[in-house]
């Protein structure tokens, strides 16, 4: 048995994805194993197929994640800059 870690960080994106449109609790537990599984399967059954829809998922997840994080970063570094009274400043 192969244990794949890479895919973890996939299913995460894919599971916050799906709780922005309304999947909560029990459902997106339920919504994580199913993914896992059919992750599994896909790569055990259609390997070349199952890696084509994986990294189209993973490059499609990668830029709203990371246009989240650095909106996050880039305003967190932006208000330390700007605040007048941070330790340092006259």
């Amino acid at each position: 048995m192969d244990f794949r870690a890479e895919y973890v960080p996939l299913i995460i994106a894919v599971i916050e994805g799906l709780k922005e449109f309304g999947v909560k609790g029990k459902w997106s537990i339920l919504a994580a194993v199913i993914l896992g599984l059919a992750i599994s399967l896909g790569l055990d059954l259609v390997p070349d197929y199952a890696l084509f829809v994986l990294r189209g998922l993973m490059l499609g997840l990668a830029g709203p994640g990371l246009y989240r994080i650095g909106k996050r970063v880039g305003g967190a570094a932006v208000a330390a800059i700007g605040n007048s009274n941070a330790p340092g400043q006259g």
